[in-house]
């Protein structure tokens, strides 16, 4: 259960850094195009922003050895 809560605190400052990093932020710009929150802009992602994230998570995943099926 700590391991969730790590997780979750470790995705939270990814998020952060996505909007603090330039870098990162160009990327992440695709997210907030709209100039209001609508349903859409939860699915929207620059592909890139979904491998770099999805590779974040699982070093996570791995390196701590969370495991969603205990």
């Amino acid at each position: 259960m700590i391991n969730l809560f790590l997780l979750d605190f470790l995705i939270y400052w990814w998020h952060r850094a996505n909007h603090e990093i330039k870098f990162r932020g160009k990327f992440y710009e695709v997210h907030h195009l709209n100039q209001f929150l609508d349903l859409t802009t939860s699915i929207r992602f620059h592909f890139e922003e979904i491998l770099l994230s999805s590779d974040f998570r699982l070093i996570i995943i791995n390196q701590f050895d969370i495991s969603f099926f205990q």
